[in-house]
């Protein structure tokens, strides 16, 4: 019932989700509007990369998810999200000529039709 609340009030931008700040951000105009503080961003996940420490979740050249292995197992299987239409909800940083969101649950990561 909360999550339907929820669902309903983010499609009729009520309450919090017509505020500005809760706005969509297009992933690639991530590195050049800079944006600071926590943020709802979509794109299309290009690239799966798993490392010793974790998977990047790349949505196209310079912005990847971050997934901690220990977070891992809360997630479906990685290739489900490859080629996928997906919307991130977390705290852009900057690290180095890269921007990345980590994610530490997978209600982070939500599949959107294409």
């Amino acid at each position: 019932m909360l999550i339907n609340s929820q669902q309903l009030a983010e499609i009729e931008e009520l309450g919090l989700w017509g505020l500005s700040s809760y706005e969509f951000v297009n992933i690639v105009d991530l590195p050049q509007i800079k944006k600071k503080g926590w943020g709802r961003f979509r794109g299309v996940v290009t690239v799966i990369d798993v490392g010793a420490r974790g998977v990047k979740v790349w949505l196209g050249e310079h912005v990847y998810v971050w997934i901690k292995h220990s977070n891992r197992p809360y997630f479906t299987d990685m290739d489900d999200y490859l080629q996928q239409y997906v919307e991130i909800r977390g705290w852009p940083r900057k690290w180095g000529q890269y921007w990345s969101i980590q994610a530490r649950h997978p209600s982070q990561i939500i599949v959107l039709p294409n």
